[in-house]
């Protein structure tokens, strides 16, 4: 066979494999792994339907640090998605500390939109075994699971000050609304 041929079949391949390797590659990085971790699990809808199979969530800290991710696999449902804490044996941030609020990111694989803040409303899951309903706002501790029910809204259905995007202003927005004036 002559190299010009082999050349050419291999460049055809390449430029079928390149764009379908993309289309499996995740949107949100990996976090960075710790010893020390907290699960969720529980329902994802976006826009009044259950999230696909390849949505994904992203979990922050305070300081805007990945601390975990869960990419869907069964439509509507998510978790256990692990959520790591801080080393406290460095001084990097790697994760969540102890009784820290979390923020939540929702990547919408089929409409490639990446929704946060007022388009996200939580609420706390009914309890499964030995998982307990979610605070609102998610909060991390370690070794502990939780319950936790996400709805992307496209639409901000949230009043001026909701920061835990609960829907209503309460003393979780008070207490958030110190927290970041104290910084």
């Amino acid at each position: 066979m002559k190299p010009t041929i082999v050349l050419f079949g291999c460049l055809i391949v390449l430029s079928v494999l390149i764009p379908i390797s993309n289309v499996f590659a995740d949107h949100f990085p990996s976090p960075k792994l710790s010893y020390v971790v907290c699960d969720y699990f529980g329902k994802l809808s976006i826009d009044g339907a259950e999230a696909n199979a390849g949505d994904e969530i992203a979990v922050f800290d305070n300081n805007n640090v990945l601390c975990g991710k869960f990419k869907l696999v069964e439509k509507g449902q998510y978790g256990f998605l692990h959520i790591y804490g801080d080393d406290p044996q460095t001084s990097v941030d790697e994760g969540a500390r102890s009784g820290e609020a979390l923020l939540i990111k929702v990547w919408d694989s089929l409409h490639k939109i990446e929704y946060s803040g007022k388009s996200i409303l939580l609420s706390p899951g009914i309890a499964i075994g030995m998982s307990l309903p979610s605070e609102i706002p998610p909060m991390w501790y370690s070794d502990v699971i939780y319950v936790l029910n996400i709805t992307v809204s496209p639409q901000p259905t949230h009043v001026k000050g909701d920061h835990n995007a609960n829907g209503k202003i309460d003393i979780a927005d008070i207490l958030i609304e110190l927290h970041h004036i104290a910084k």
